[in-house]
């Protein structure tokens, strides 16, 4: 997004604005220097040559997967002779490689503090290495590619050892298709007999790595090494299950099917030394099927089962491509309940299947306070028939007495989830409501929608706001819908160990200290003065990087509303007042309207709707900047009234 000017900061505190106030000016900036390729945008390289979008990835776990494999891709085609498709291969490494470090530094990573450094050198190392494979595959030639991929192994190697730190991480979410996939279940009834609906059917299961054999060796992760989530397909009939391992190393549970028909089972397990894995298996009941049951989003209405009511906030709309804050308050006859007892090592645990089944998210809530206690290894298998709101409650094995005096929680238990796609999705939400000596598990399921997300930001400053060094855009923090750059992991360290109003005021000094853009019509380097902005006839200063622009404008945050963007017409400001010019009026009279950003007379052909109402500008940079604090800091956004000469 544009820039915020020096003068207009000097403006805002000539005006007797305090330091807090100036939040105000808060503005993206365009980053017409970053790096090609980095935090995920599509990668292109410095030689000019360009390849297609490098998806961004949602978690430190998702990026090394998707590492994993496509270095496998590229080594399988490599020893067949093959150079087609290895050098966007190696471009893709190289771009996940560049992010692993921010990922890494990420809340909910779960990658300890201690193995960032060893993260952030081994993701070097991979970048570095993968990008000579890309330009030497570019090239055609086989054999050094073969050469120039021992390295990049090697690094990913590395990455791959770093990546188990995972396992206990809040969120994992997968595309059930990706290609991060490396690893195969096959799926059979005992016996070789059929898998009939209505019986209760010993199946089988035996986990196998990409070569066919057998994994032998599991990370114990919630308290399992295997998770079974089970759902029919039109998502009406759900199952959480822990299949038994055998001797011979395979899983054995017996399952019922209520009906006829296709279901999908989502493995969730992680090999030793490799990354998590989701693996989705289809299979076929016999029997009558049942008429499937149409989705109906219906996450704004509460739930009550079995006599607790429970009701989901979103904080507004879903966004695919960005976090979405899910939280849950539990309540019981109109009281809240705060004796939730951890269940498998959480306060509660949370499945998420799109309605086309290729996207899963299996999350847990945030650690800490009233969330954060560990639970006991107790079996509980759960289905759910969403049309009738059946969900059954099933007693668990009673807990170990070591587990007996471990904290309870509630009524809110939050979590933390990443939509890589848009459209209806479905969730369950398990909660242990049992006693110290016996668990209960309550499921919950809701339908909700996660829409169209806008293109990532880039972060809103050039200078690392803790030292004032130019921004790696590698590591990154979310700040108030925003994202905040720093020079180097260190200084996002300390940023998380300050409170939200020294952020605030170290982030207005790094975006004042940031080269402003050149304004439209200007030359390069001419530079923009106070009095360019301040008096006389200039014309909008349009250095705006059009994808962060449509970002801020046409997406709702804060008090600006889907309805205010529908108002304004669902374009950009600098879109509706292209062409137009700018006259500031310094000297407002008594009783003048004046604009929020630099109290300068407002020009009522400059109008934007926040909130639902309609506020006057000087000019169209200042617009930027209000719906920027309307979204960011809506506390800070005062009536319309308010902004008159006094």
């Amino acid at each position: 997004m544009n820039r915020l000017r020096l003068p207009v900061l000097s403006l805002i505190l000539a005006s007797g604005l305090a330091l807090s106030t100036a939040s105000m000016a808060l503005a993206q900036h365009s980053h017409g220097d970053d790096k090609p390729g980095a935090g995920g945008q599509p990668g292109h390289k410095d030689d000019g040559h360009a390849h297609g979008e490098v998806a961004k990835a949602g978690s430190f776990a998702d990026a090394a997967q998707r590492i994993a494999a496509d270095v496998k891709t590229i080594d399988a085609a490599l020893a067949g002779g093959s150079i087609a498709g290895v050098s966007d291969k190696a471009n893709a490494v190289a771009t996940l490689a560049k992010t692993m470090g921010a990922l890494a530094l990420a809340k909910e990573s779960g990658v300890p503090r201690e193995k960032v450094k060893d993260i952030n050198l081994a993701s070097k190392e991979l970048a570095e290495a993968a990008d000579n494979l890309h330009n030497i595959a570019d090239a055609g030639d086989v054999e050094k590619s073969k050469a120039a991929l021992a390295p990049v192994k090697a690094a990913a190697a590395k990455v791959a050892a770093l990546a188990p730190a995972m396992a206990d991480g809040h969120d994992h979410a997968h595309d059930a298709e990706a290609a991060s996939v490396t690893h195969m279940v096959t799926v059979a009834a005992e016996g070789g007999k059929a898998i009939e609906a209505s019986k209760a059917v010993p199946m089988v299961f035996t986990l196998k790595d990409a070569k066919g054999a057998p994994v032998k060796n599991l990370d114990t992760v919630h308290e399992k090494v295997l998770h079974l989530l089970a759902v029919s397909k039109d998502l009406s009939w759900f199952a959480h299950e822990h299949p038994t391992r055998r001797a011979d190393g395979a899983f054995t549970i017996p399952m019922t099917f209520p009906a006829g028909g296709e279901y999908t089972l989502y493995f969730d397990f992680t090999p030793k030394g490799s990354p998590q894995q989701v693996v989705p298996v289809k299979v076929t009941a016999s029997g009558t099927p049942k008429t499937a049951v149409p989705l109906k989003v219906d996450a704004g209405t509460p739930k009550t089962i079995d006599g607790f009511t429970v009701a989901l906030d979103t904080e507004g709309a879903i966004k695919a491509g960005g976090k979405a804050h899910m939280s849950f308050t539990i309540s019981q006859d109109g009281k809240p309940v705060t004796t939730l007892r951890p269940y498998l090592g959480a306060m509660g645990h949370l499945v998420i299947i799109s309605e086309d089944g290729t996207q899963f998210v299996h999350a847990h809530p945030h650690e800490g306070g009233e969330h954060g206690a560990d639970g006991h290894d107790a079996h509980g298998g759960h289905g759910a028939d969403a049309k009738k709101d059946e969900h059954a409650d099933h007693g668990g094995a009673p807990p170990k007495a070591a587990d007996a005096g471990k904290s309870m929680g509630g009524p809110k238990v939050d979590f933390e989830a990443h939509f890589k796609q848009p459209g209806t999705y479905k969730a369950w939400a398990q909660f242990n409501v049992g006693t110290a000596e016996k668990e209960r598990v309550l499921t919950v399921p809701f339908t909700f929608t996660v829409e169209k997300g806008a293109v990532s930001a880039a972060p809103v400053n050039k200078v690392c706001p803790m030292t004032g060094d130019v921004v790696n855009a590698f590591h990154t923090r979310d700040f108030k819908g925003q994202t905040v750059g720093f020079c180097d992991g260190d200084c996002a360290l300390r940023w998380d160990g300050l409170k939200d109003e020294e952020r605030m005021a170290k982030l207005v000094a790094a975006i004042a200290g940031s080269t402003p853009k050149t304004p439209h019509g200007a030359q390069p380097g001419a530079g923009h003065s106070g009095a360019d902005h301040a008096g006389g006839d200039d014309a909008m200063p349009a250095g705006v990087d059009a994808d962060e622009e449509r970002a801020l404008y046409l997406t709702p945050g804060g008090i600006y509303t889907e309805a205010d963007i529908k108002a304004n017409g669902s374009v950009t400001a600098g879109d509706k007042y292209k062409g137009k010019m700018a006259k500031h009026d310094m000297k407002p009279k008594a009783g003048d309207k004046i604009c929020p950003i630099t109290m300068t007379k407002a020009n009522p052909k400059f109008t934007w709707i926040i909130g639902g109402k309609t506020y006057e500008f000087c000019c169209p940079p200042c617009i930027d900047e209000y719906v920027l604090l309307a979204k960011t800091s809506p506390k800070e956004v005062l009536d319309p009234s308010e902004y008159v000469k006094k």
